[in-house]
């Protein structure tokens, strides 16, 4: 029985080493306006966030409702 479950435990560790060592790193240029690294990035029209219908307030009033907040930060070389 311990023999079994220390298989599976090696086997889980071999996988996840496997997968960490598959996921590209994210590569940020420091001197061009491109970074889409592993990252979900949010296109919204002309790269404009549409407004809330309600107020952050209301919204965190709302328990039965999950909020969302998007902080949108410009990816410029300025920025980095």
């Amino acid at each position: 029985m311990v023999l079994g479950v220390r298989r599976w435990l090696v086997a889980l560790l071999v996988g996840v080493l496997v997968l960490l060592a598959v996921v590209p790193a994210a590569e940020a240029g420091l001197k061009d306006d491109r970074y889409d690294g592993n990252i979900f990035a949010l296109y919204a029209g002309n790269g404009s966030l549409v407004p809330p219908r309600v107020t952050l307030a209301d919204a965190l009033g709302r328990p039965d409702r999950a909020t969302v907040l998007v902080l949108y930060l410009d990816d410029s070389q300025d920025c980095k």
